[in-house]
């Protein structure tokens, strides 16, 4: 009995010793495939160091860099780069690196750099830029660049860059500058700048700058060739062609000592008009008009 009592014991107090060490060292994940790894992929520990083709963990606190993909189940915090995609199925904080995607399934606090797109399920605040598409679920607070499109699916504040266009659901305060269009879905607290359109659905308070500029209510400036709203102005529009509900539109036929025949459409206003039309011109242009 005292032998099978001592050999009890010591079993016991192997498996105590034993259990931290295992811990310890499953810290480090070394990983070519999702089976084959130092690390299983069903572990429920917190990876600090990863490096690897491809691997799935269920936290990183720490640094993963990997050829192909890097899957976090939970929360990632530190350092994730890889040469395909990026997955953190919580939240990231810090910095992802991606030559195709990064994707956040809850919130993005730092930087998420990708050759093509980053989509961020929740909240995203810090830096984000992408070759192609930014997409932010919720709300964004900071900065997106992309290549051709920034979406943010309810309010966002602060910077937007594309070189198409930036699209947010709901509302925005901030910058907005892209190469065709921006589109504020209800509110818009801040500048629009746009190479083709700017729209805000609802209220603008701030500037609009563009060819065409539109919106409900405005509260502030637009400066475009055309400008338009469609219930209450307290600005000023500064354009070619100045418009609102209100606005009478006149078709012309007129003619002068320079133009003999001329057609054109004048847009009235209560204080200002404009003048869009065309004609023809008397021979001899060296003379004096």
């Amino acid at each position: 009995m005292k032998i099978k009592k001592t050999i009890l014991t010591a079993a016991i107090l192997m498996a105590a010793v034993s259990l931290p060490a295992q811990n310890k060292s499953a810290g480090i994940n070394i990983s070519i495939w999702k089976d084959i790894c130092t690390q299983p992929h069903d572990s429920t520990q917190t990876t600090y160091v990863n490096i690897g083709l491809l691997s799935t963990m269920n936290r990183l606190n720490g640094v993963g860099i990997n050829a192909l993909g890097s899957v976090v189940h939970g929360d990632m915090n530190g350092l994730q780069i890889t040469g395909l995609a990026n997955l953190a199925g919580g939240t990231m904080r810090g910095v992802q690196l991606a030559g195709i995607s990064n994707i956040s399934g809850d919130n993005t606090v730092g930087l998420s750099a990708a050759g093509l797109v980053n989509i961020t399920g929740d909240k995203s605040q810090g830096v984000v830029i992408s070759g192609l598409t930014s997409i932010g679920g919720d709300n964004n607070s900071g900065v997106m660049i992309s290549g051709f499109m920034n979406v943010t699916g309810n309010m966002a504040s602060g910077l937007h860059f594309s070189g198409i266009a930036n699209i947010t659901g709901q509302s925005f305060g901030g910058l907005m500058a892209s190469g065709l269009l921006n589109i504020a879905g209800e509110h818009m607290n801040g500048l629009q700048i746009a190479g083709i359109a700017n729209i805000t659905a609802s209220k603008l308070n701030g500037v609009q700058v563009a060819l065409c500029n539109y919106a409900t209510k405005v509260r502030g400036l637009q400066i475009g060739l055309v400008n338009y709203y469609t219930e209450d102005m307290k600005g000023f529009q500064l354009g070619l062609v100045n418009a609102n509900p209100d606005t009478k539109v006149q078709m012309m036929v007129y003619g002068g000592n320079a133009t003999p025949a001329n057609i054109g459409v004048r847009f009235k206003n209560q204080l200002f008009y404009t003048i869009l039309g065309v004609g023809s011109m008397y021979q001899g242009l060296n003379d004096k008009f």
